[in-house]
């Protein structure tokens, strides 16, 4: 019975002695993940954080290429000035006006009744023609810029309305008005 006694005895010291391995065994394979899984993390943070920095980089950038085309812009738009009058402002005024008259005219009647705004648009047009001249060379590639985008839609909107039946009354005021925008579309860059 002792020998019993005794390999039971060695039989519960060997598997606690087992026990104790194991959970030491398993206590440094959960140390190992947790390290590697650190590891990994902070390779993960590392690359987050080049990443915002370059991307921080690039808004920056991006933000000193549009200050700069702000500050070109307000120069240009400066340049479009004389004797005080904002002839860009008034451009801008005109075409809006010339499209917004156009649009109104359905008929041979609407036609009429647009013939006075147009007249008074060809001269104010022929009332900035001097001004548009004293513009400076930069002002003037501004003022051609400005028109050029303007003008295809102003031309489309005119031969539109031209194609109504009797609406040939506005024809001579508008097709002024078109002549001399191109003109300043065309002039020399």
């Amino acid at each position: 019975m002792r020998i019993l006694i005794g390999l039971i005895v060695v039989a519960v010291i060997g598997f606690f002695g087992y026990r104790m391995y194991q959970d030491k065994a398993t206590q440094e394979a959960v140390q190992q993940a947790a390290q590697q899984a650190t590891q990994q993390a902070q390779a993960a943070a590392k690359q987050a954080a080049d990443a915002a920095a370059a991307a921080a980089g690039q808004a920056k950038q991006a933000a000193g290429q549009a200050a700069q085309a702000a500050s070109d812009a307000a120069q240009k738009t400066a340049s479009l000035v004389v004797g005080g009058v904002d002839i860009g402002a008034e451009l801008k005024g005109l075409i809006e006006s010339a499209s917004t008259t156009l649009g109104s005219v359905t008929d041979q009647a609407t036609a009429q009744a647009a013939v006075p705004s147009l007249t008074e648009l060809k001269g104010k047009v022929d009332g900035i023609a001097g001004q548009v001249d004293q513009l400076p060379v930069e002002g003037k590639k501004l003022l051609a810029g400005v028109v050029s985008t303007a003008l295809p839609a102003l031309k489309e909107l005119a031969v539109k309305v031209s194609s109504i039946q009797g609406a040939e009354t506005i024809k001579p005021a508008i097709e002024a008005v078109i002549a001399t925008l191109e003109t300043w579309a065309n002039a020399p860059a």
